[in-house]
């Protein structure tokens, strides 16, 4: 299954925040091109709130291993519990040489210590995650709720031009209508 990889949430974060101030500094922005950097931040909070629910998976498999390793009552563990201890033990101890009676116990401990800031490192990570697709959110309808006001101000002031054309040509016709009428006369 896939993990949660830090550095590809940043960049998917990093592009999410970029390609919105892109758009909106060009005046010549379309309402496509706004669309579609709508879509491209949507897809990235839906890419980063997987991260985020493999971030809490991977926490909870953290946590799961700390709490068996610190039990006096070890019972069975899900397999993700002991392969996350079986690779933290060969990163800790290296290949067992034959011979050995068990790790050492302060080495336990390390890893017990190193478990524990991964998961309080993994937990900041995740609310770091959730407070930023938060502001994503409301930047992105902040964004749209601008170009509506924006769209709806420019269909008005085109209705108020035209209105005030239609009033021009309608006070100019009755003078024509008079000078008509005068010529008939003669």
């Amino acid at each position: 299954s896939e993990a949660f990889d830090g550095d590809k949430a940043r960049h998917i974060l990093k592009n999410m925040q970029e390609a919105p101030k892109k758009v909106l500094n060009r005046e010549d922005a379309l309402p496509s091109d706004i669309l579609g950097v709508l879509a491209l931040v949507q897809d990235g909070q839906r890419r980063l709130e997987e991260q985020s629910t493999l971030a809490k998976k991977h926490c909870e498999v953290i946590k799961s291993a700390v709490e068996h390793l610190t039990s006096s009552n070890r019972g069975e563990v899900d397999e993700a519990v002991t392969e996350l201890i079986q690779v933290v033990k060969k990163e800790v101890f290296g290949a067992q040489k034959s011979g050995t009676m068990g790790p050492d116990p302060e080495a336990l401990e390390q890893e017990v210590h190193d478990l524990e800031k991964k998961l309080e490192s993994r937990k900041r990570e995740i609310e770091e995650f959730q407070k930023s697709q938060e502001r994503k959110k409301k930047l992105a309808t902040a964004v749209m709720n601008i170009r509506e006001q924006d769209e709806r101000e420019a269909a008005m002031a085109r209705l108020m031009a035209e209105e005030e054309e239609i009033e021009r040509r309608a006070s100019a016709e009755p003078e024509e209508d008079e000078e008509d009428e005068d010529e008939e006369n003669d």
